[in-house]
């Protein structure tokens, strides 16, 4: 009975001794993985393509005017990601963090006036486009320099959009999560809700809003009555409004297609023909928005 209890104790002890390994391991306990990066540059729009091994929750921030900083949730890059990623070494670039999740931070040319993302679930895809300020797009707009303010948020829809404006006394830095389900959440960093005691009510395609001042930043969190896809942040040209367009559907009559490379997410080292030009293969549907639309 003796040696039947010290040998129930030794396995215990393996197991747990087994299990703190494999959480020190990011990979032992992240649920997806990064199979590959695709980057194409235009002069005022970039395009990144990354394919998943599982559609899931993401997070866009502005870390500055000229930078965005996207984390993939329970997420480790794949072996193909990492080669193919080198090849933008000084555009993108893995950053460490806590945690499992896939840190990409992304430095442009120009700033960054809007940024469109969306899921193509079929293909594992996740697509971002960032569109840029123009060599003569007039002044740099800074971070906040002083105390910014929420004074109003509203929503409306947009021909088979959810639209939400966001109303500010100047142009915070911003942060973007999609929790993979039926809502998303935005951070305005060193924002203040100037909203008082009015009630913020939810406006059509919009089943709940939660504004909550969180340390550094002011919170808003949208739970939409059906599941959204595409995505379009971006501030008006004039004032310091932001605003949010939704889509439950990629409407292909609104965007462009992007191309992309025959040996993007295939193992096979590229051909110096291929590595040269960029050779036609699946189209991905890029922009989920019009460009323009009136503002509610």
């Amino acid at each position: 009975m003796h040696l039947h209890k010290t040998s129930v104790y030794f396995v215990v002890v393996f197991f747990l001794a087994m299990a703190g390994t494999l959480l020190c391991i990011p990979s032992a306990i992240a649920g997806n993985r990064a199979v590959d990066v695709y980057l194409q540059t235009q002069e005022t729009a970039w395009s990144v393509v990354l394919k998943l091994a599982h559609p899931g929750s993401y997070t866009i921030a502005s870390t500055a005017p000229r930078e965005i900083l996207l984390n993939v949730d329970n997420t480790v890059p794949g072996a193909l990601f990492l080669k193919h990623l080198e090849k933008w070494e000084h555009l993108l670039e893995v950053m460490p963090g806590k945690g499992s999740g896939l840190r990409l931070l992304m430095k442009f040319p120009n700033p960054v006036r809007e940024v469109r993302s969306a899921w193509v679930s079929e293909e594992k895809l996740l697509s971002l486009r960032f569109f840029l300020k123009g060599k003569k797009g007039g002044r740099e707009t800074r971070a906040v320099s002083g105390p910014c303010t929420l004074e109003d948020l509203r929503f409306g829809i947009r021909k088979k959009f959810v639209r939400s404006v966001m109303d500010l006394t100047s142009r915070p830095l911003w942060r973007f999560s999609f929790t993979g389900t039926d809502g998303v959440h935005i951070g305005l960093k060193g924002v203040k809700s100037g909203l008082g005691t009015r009630k913020v009510v939810p406006g059509k395609g919009i089943r709940e809003v939660s504004v909550q001042t969180r340390p550094g930043e002011l919170g808003i969190a949208l739970q939409f009555k059906t599941r959204q896809n595409g995505f379009r942040l971006y501030w008006l040209e004039t004032g310091s409004r932001l605003v949010l367009d939704s889509s439950r559907v990629l409407d292909k009559t609104f965007g462009e297609n992007i191309l992309l490379p025959s040996w993007f997410g295939k193992p096979e080292k590229p051909s110096p023909e291929r590595a040269a030009g960029v050779l036609p293969g699946k189209s991905i549907l890029q922009e989920a928005m019009p460009e323009t639309s009136p503002v509610i």
